[in-house]
């Protein structure tokens, strides 16, 4: 029961740093957008991409698979690189 309650905890404290990652491309928009409208469009969406993918990767931890976290944690980190 305790090794449940780490995992839930784990879990939950990935998916509040989606909701951070999220919030930050929302709240660097209307700076970004001052000097670059086309680089804040990017950003936001590259943030959301990255939270999206964090929060199905915390969701497949959470259902006991550690490899498909890993593939969208790999993913999530390739998005945000790549924009």
């Amino acid at each position: 029961a305790d090794n449940g309650r780490m995992l839930a905890l784990g879990v939950g404290m990935m998916l509040a740093n989606c909701v951070a990652v999220l919030a930050i491309g929302i709240l660097m928009h209307p700076v970004l957008r001052i000097h670059s409208p086309p680089v804040a469009r990017g950003y936001l969406a590259t943030r959301v991409l990255e939270a999206s993918f964090l929060a199905l990767g915390s969701t497949a931890l959470g259902s006991g698979s550690l490899a498909l976290n890993t593939v969208f944690y790999n993913v999530a980190m390739a998005c945000l690189g790549i924009g």
